[in-house]
């Protein structure tokens, strides 16, 4: 579907805008969202590609995720894909964009790092769940800075 409106010169501002619409849309939908957003704790393992969510040290839920990337307090972005700390199988869905970004010239998607406003961050994720059509979008304070990351309500794997 993506790359029918790309093929009619779509431009990164509409790409953001019906990724963003996409998103709020899921959200909308999504019981889970809400279950998550009650949540007070996270717990990533990247070498399995899953997120676990927790209220009062209880498992809300877990569910398959993609690490989108990181920001730190100062604005700087990096891309799962480029990011020493996150292995291939979590960063599957950022080199998907990485790839698309390479393919229609969208610069936004195609460097490393950048430095970037948080609302542009979740874009990032909207866009990334768009490209491998997950069921939601999440972030999350990590370290010094946020995490963002896509998640697949059923156990789904991903695939370049």
């Amino acid at each position: 579907m993506i790359e029918n409106l790309v093929k009619n010169s779509m431009t990164y501002k509409e790409l953001k805008t019906f990724s963003n619409s996409r998103s709020k849309k899921k959200d909308d939908e999504n019981k889970l969202g809400k279950l998550i957003s009650e949540c007070d704790k996270f717990e990533l393992d990247l070498q399995n590609a899953t997120i676990k969510w927790a209220l009062n040290s209880d498992t809300c839920i877990q569910c398959l995720c993609q690490i989108v990337g990181t920001r730190t307090g100062d604005g700087q972005f990096m891309w799962a894909w480029g990011h020493p700390s996150v292995p291939e199988k979590s960063s599957k869905a950022a080199k998907k964009v990485q790839i698309f970004g390479n393919k229609h010239n969208f610069v936004q998607l195609m460097g490393r790092k950048s430095i970037v406003s948080d609302n542009e961050a979740n874009t990032f994720s909207d866009i990334t769940s768009l490209l491998n059509d997950a069921d939601g979008t999440w972030a999350g304070s990590y370290g010094d800075g946020m995490v963002y990351l896509i998640y697949y309500k059923n156990q789904k794997e991903l695939e370049v």
